[in-house]
């Protein structure tokens, strides 16, 4: 991201510092979760081989799990963005699920991900 889009400089408008200091923040924010999300990767490939036979409907049991899990915990958290906190934390977990579940199959199930095999 840009300097200017960062700082929100553009044309004529001239942010506030107290919303120089909020966007500072959030940037911080944003570095922290990028980071806890390359852990959670991270953390996730590791479990790869320990569960490579697992039937399928086990791995659908703890996605359920992890969903109602982040969501309780969303719930639990006091935001301004009030019930639709949850239904956000909901579709990231989602996202990441769907896109942890993919990436194993490529490198632990390739022939899954082939037309009339697997």
């Amino acid at each position: 991201m840009s300097d200017d889009a960062i700082s929100g400089k553009r044309g004529r408008f001239a942010p506030s510092p107290r919303l120089l200091a909020i966007r500072s923040r959030i940037d911080a924010i944003d570095v922290e979760i990028v980071r806890l999300l390359a852990q959670r990767a991270d953390a996730i490939m590791e479990a790869v081989p320990e569960k490579r036979d697992e039937p399928p409907e086990l791995v659908h049991e703890r996605t359920r799990a992890v969903l109602e899990h982040v969501k309780a915990l969303a719930a639990a958290e006091p935001t301004a963005l009030e019930a639709s906190f949850v239904g956000l934390v909901d579709d990231v977990y989602a996202t990441l699920i769907r896109a942890s579940i993919h990436r194993q199959r490529i490198l632990y199930r390739p022939s899954e991900l082939q037309p009339g095999r697997g």
